[in-house]
């Protein structure tokens, strides 16, 4: 019998019919488009691991945690029922009644925005490095920066991600379509990108003290 008519035949006996070497499947590519900006420029974006950004919000918690920082908690009050069991209900705008309630709903909406603020910018983080392609940095343009007198990083993903922003991110509405966009790539479900879309203006209105503005649903 021939080597090669050997091998195939020991291949066989071993599960592999046409005597070829086990190969792993490739992994799926990563759907990807293109993302205009508010000054008409193009970029190349793909989208991301859900498993990434699902781990953000908990990562940040710990963070917050070890460092001894007050975690946003809302309120609560309690009220008695007809058998007269207490039961535990959250607080809303409307449920404040004394002063300790009003005081406690305050520093909550404080704590709960500079969480909420946080979270955004390492969301955004995420997006920019991992859903954005990488470009190649002009030393000129670097130069440039340096000469206006703007902080350039050394570091080559906060450079890149100091790149991106300047050219990726003009406006906050470029920021929040870029988030959308990105989103939509990865798989994310039209709920939960509304839902981070609120939140995403929420945070915006809350750090610049007026309304940012809400995309008509063709842009998205």
């Amino acid at each position: 019998m021939a080597p090669e008519r050997t091998k195939r035949n020991r291949a066989a006996r071993n599960g592999n019919p046409n005597g070829l070497k086990d190969v792993a499947p490739a992994e799926p590519p990563m759907v990807s488009g293109i993302f205009v900006n508010s000054a008409g420029l193009s970029f190349h974006i793909q989208g991301i691991s859900p498993f990434a950004l699902e781990t953000i919000p908990k990562q940040l918690e710990e963070e917050w945690t070890a460092a001894g920082k007050k975690l946003p908690k809302r309120p609560t009050y309690i009220t008695k029922t007809v058998g007269g069991n207490e039961e535990v209900h959250e607080h809303d705008e409307k449920s404040l009644e004394t002063k300790e309630e009003k005081k406690a709903w305050a520093e909550y909406l404080v704590d709960q925005a500079a969480f909420d603020h946080e979270l955004q910018e390492r969301m955004l983080t995420n997006i920019l490095l991992d859903g954005v392609a990488a470009p190649e940095i002009d030393p000129k343009w670097v130069e440039r920066q340096k000469f206006m007198g703007r902080r350039v990083p050394t570091n080559e993903f906060e450079l890149e991600i100091f790149w991106k922003k300047t050219q990726v991110i003009r406006s906050t509405e470029d920021a929040q379509g870029l988030m959308t966009s990105v989103l939509a790539l990865t798989g994310v479900s039209e709920e939960a990108i509304r839902v981070a879309e609120d939140s995403f203006r929420s945070t915006v209105e809350k750090s610049n003290g007026h309304k940012a503005r809400k995309p008509p649903a063709g842009e998205r």
